[in-house]
């Protein structure tokens, strides 16, 4: 590994415009998932099955959407 860091102003500054979009692109993606995710609804039933399953998907579907969201504001 190299003993030291070098930085080029000119390649970050020039990157800058590529990180921007990726994150505008993330954004976008996270609105989107959020918006199918609430048309579907809870489209597994509520018998024994589709609760069980419930019961564990909807947290972890909150937990995903929480992470995306810091995520994509930086």
């Amino acid at each position: 590994m190299p003993d030291r860091l070098e930085i080029n102003p000119g390649v970050l500054r020039s990157t800058g415009s590529a990180v921007d979009g990726t994150a505008e692109r993330l954004s976008g993606a996270v609105a989107d998932l959020r918006s199918a995710l609430s048309r579907v609804g809870d489209c597994w039933g509520d018998d024994e099955p589709g609760s069980a399953f419930g019961e564990s998907y909807e947290p972890a579907a909150r937990n995903l959407l929480t992470h995306l969201d810091r995520s994509s504001r930086g």
